[in-house]
């Protein structure tokens, strides 16, 4: 579950998302759905000049229910290009 998120430009056409994801565990039996503890996620943005086309990096931590950092997480790439018709 997305709990928050923070979209802002650091400079020209230069944008950094922070967002921040709720994990839950469900029971073995029941209906209750208790904290699992959370995600950060970054995400910095670059368009181009002619705001045609876009790059971007992603990274996650992951973190468990008292906030200390555990493995997994990762890294990756993105690119895009505005459709035109």
């Amino acid at each position: 579950m997305l709990s928050n998120n923070n979209m802002q430009a650091v400079a020209e056409a230069h944008f950094q998302g922070h967002y921040q994801v709720r994990m839950v565990d469900g029971p073995p039996s029941g209906s209750d759905w208790w904290p699992a503890g959370h995600s950060v996620i970054t995400e910095t943005i670059r368009l181009s000049d002619d705001g045609q086309t876009y790059a971007s990096a992603i990274a996650m931590a992951i973190f468990d229910r008292t906030g200390a950092p555990i493995a997994g997480g990762g890294e990756g790439t993105g690119a895009g290009t505005r459709i035109t018709f």
